[in-house]
């Protein structure tokens, strides 16, 4: 009887992330800063739109040219926020940064996104850079 229930509770353990969902994962890319592209009349864009099972996110924006851009994901239920912070140094330059992502491992449903940046220490604090609702 013990090595039984033991043996349905390790199987149990085995496939509970199948049963529940795994957690949404991010993946992204940072192009090089674009000196020339900028202007400054340049106006942030932020695309959020679904291929698939996936989320994707398309961004230009301006920001210091010695940046290194990183992103992160928080959800919250159907709220996901894509934090998006400088892990480089801040100058006098700016330039245009254009940022691709994609969130894998969602279910089905409609989802609020929200684009938060460009977090650099306690200088330039988080600001929403955009928000979509999108049906998966």
């Amino acid at each position: 009887m013990a090595r039984t229930f033991r043996l349905l509770a390790v199987l149990g353990l085995l496939f509970l992330p199948l049963a529940c969902g795994s957690a949404p994962t991010l993946s992204y890319t940072v192009g090089p800063c674009q000196e020339s592209a900028w202007s400054p009349s340049m106006q942030n864009r932020v695309e959020v739109f679904a291929r698939g099972s996936d989320l994707y996110l398309e961004q230009d924006v301006a920001y210091v040219c010695c940046a290194r851009i990183a992103l992160r994901l928080e959800s919250e239920g159907n709220l996901l926020k894509v934090i998006e912070t400088n892990e480089g140094e801040v100058c006098r330059c700016m330039c245009a940064y254009h940022v691709s992502a994609r969130v894998s491992g969602l279910a089905r449903g409609r989802y609020r996104v929200q684009v938060w940046g460009i977090q650099y220490q306690d200088i330039h604090p988080l600001e929403l850079l955009g928000e979509e609702t999108v049906d998966l």
